[in-house]
């Protein structure tokens, strides 16, 4: 089952890198329902709201950080973005644009471009941040038709 993953992967990776003529087989309500992950996504991180941001994700869903190790399941992904050590994170402002969008049958794809600003704190220490970074979000769809991320990784620009 992991190799049939890893393995879709794959077949997607070289679809999108190999064809300058692809025929988008996403229906029009696949693609908005996509689209609506991603604005859920923007709007769960400006609300502060862990688990409008989660419920996008599979269970078995993955992140890869910008120069970091992935996290793998719900489990890891939470205690990285939301751990549970009395730090606090305020989002200021999160702009992310869909460049490409492409997918068929129950996998696709999003390519974004982000830009982002934030303050962490925890006790005595804070940090702000202004990034801007590219990423590639991996879809799947469920058996009983809904969308969830599968996979996302992110590259920070410097």
């Amino acid at each position: 089952m992991k190799n049939l993953k890893y393995l879709n992967l794959l077949i997607l990776i070289v679809l999108v890198c190999c064809s300058d003529h692809r025929i988008n087989e996403l229906s029009i309500q696949d693609l908005e329902q996509i689209k609506r992950i991603n604005y859920e996504y923007v709007e769960g991180w400006l609300e502060n709201d862990s688990s409008k941001i989660l419920n996008l994700y599979l269970d078995s869903a993955t992140i890869s950080p910008s120069g970091l190790q992935p996290k793998r399941g719900k489990k890891e992904i939470t205690d990285f973005w939301f751990p549970d050590d009395s730090s606090t994170t305020t989002i200021h402002f999160y702009d992310l644009e869909t460049l490409d969008i492409y997918g068929a049958n129950d996998l696709a794809y999003t390519y974004e471009k982000g830009h982002l600003s934030f303050t962490y704190q925890k006790d005595d220490f804070v940090l702000n941040r202004e990034s801007k970074s590219y990423a590639t979000t991996i879809y799947r769809k469920t058996e009983t038709g809904e969308w969830k991320v599968q996979y996302r990784m992110w590259t920070d620009m410097k």
